[in-house]
């Protein structure tokens, strides 16, 4: 079994940038400055790469086994967009044969000297050995204030999360035996727009 590898707080990349930005419209005074001057242009972007992720083991009979066997005939790949064999683009998203059950060895007969290979086995992926799917985060928003009488202020507020609509994945299955075994099985928002009217005092 081996302990060793990449922690699951091993993340590569993790940029993030944001600008605030006044529209250079309608800077003269009077009622159309008021009206369609002074709005604000505000945008977060963010670049986070996946995290680290161990494969487990669900399958009867593996002993004492909690991760899987390497398979050496099998090369870990990790496969993005469509699949090179099933042609969609939700997964698999690495090469599931890449791992084994370690109890699926030849069994032993009366003249073999193999020992037998099931309570002794643990598996010897390593840790952190998975890559899991990075993040994108892209939101924009537009925004003035109306100044009112009396200290008030009305501000109009548009926004949008997720603006290009980026397929952010957040939850999958490593585990060899499942049903969904190497398939991504959540993701984050998709696209959203929001408009609200503030009053701030």
């Amino acid at each position: 079994m081996n302990d060793y590898g990449s922690s699951q707080l091993n993340q590569d990349l993790n940029f993030s940038s944001s600008v605030i930005y006044r529209l250079p419209w309608f800077t003269d005074s009077g009622w159309t400055q008021r009206a369609f001057g002074g709005w604000e242009f505000s945008a977060i972007v963010s670049f986070m790469a996946g995290t680290s992720i161990s494969p487990g083991l669900s399958t009867a009979n593996h002993g004492l086994a909690t991760r899987p066997d390497v398979n050496p005939s099998v090369p870990l790949q990790r496969y993005h967009g469509a699949h090179p064999y099933t042609d969609t683009a939700l997964g698999p998203f690495f090469s599931t044969c890449s791992f084994t059950v370690p109890t699926e060895q030849t069994p032993c007969s009366v003249n073999s000297q193999q020992a037998p290979y099931f309570n002794g086995s643990f598996g010897n992926a390593p840790v952190g050995i998975l890559r899991g799917p990075g993040t994108v985060v892209n939101n924009v928003t537009l925004f003035k204030n109306f100044p009112i009488k009396g200290g008030y202020t009305a501000r109009v507020r548009g926004e949008l999360f997720n603006m290009a609509n980026h397929p952010n994945f957040n939850s999958w299955d490593v585990t060899l035996g499942d049903a969904n075994y190497g398939y991504y099985t959540g993701a984050s928002d998709p696209r959203e727009a929001e408009f609200a009217v503030e009053l701030l005092w």
